[in-house]
């Protein structure tokens, strides 16, 4: 078994993330990658990952799809949560669950409060999605 406290993990400014050839700017949020494919040995079998997000007020996730199923748990605050057919509200205790490569985004609407939220992915393939970035 393995014990993490999220004040003990790095805390990693996200400023931009690819998808494709196409490089996204993202505004306001942070990352702490609390488990990953680097974290445990291979008995853990890596097959997701669960991040840490906290974003600032007015902060933004922009459009994006990717390869990965991902559940949102919104644990403070309130996200606006886009996706290619609607558009939610989501405060804390809500669980959004997206499909891979279906289109969304978040954003902070708050001017004061700050959002935390994790944010669990799975790794298909190779799982280089579940790893976390270097020098963190």
């Amino acid at each position: 078994m393995l014990v993490r406290n999220v004040k003990d993990v790095p805390k990693i400014a996200v400023k931009e993330f690819r998808v494709g050839d196409r490089v996204l700017p993202v505004s306001g949020t942070s990352v702490r990658w609390m488990v990953h494919n680097g974290y445990g040995g291979p008995e853990y079998k890596h097959g997701f990952a669960l991040r840490h997000f906290t974003m600032e007020p007015g902060g933004k996730i922009p459009f994006h799809a990717h390869e990965y199923v991902e559940a949102i748990f919104v644990l403070e605050g309130e996200l606006i949560f886009k996706s290619e057919r609607e558009t939610v509200k989501v405060g804390s205790g809500d669980v959004v669950y997206t499909y891979a490569q279906e289109g969304h985004s978040l954003e902070n609407p708050s001017d004061t409060q700050t959002v935390t939220f994790t944010c669990t992915i799975d790794c298909p393939g190779d799982g280089s999605n579940c790893l976390e970035p270097r020098g963190s």
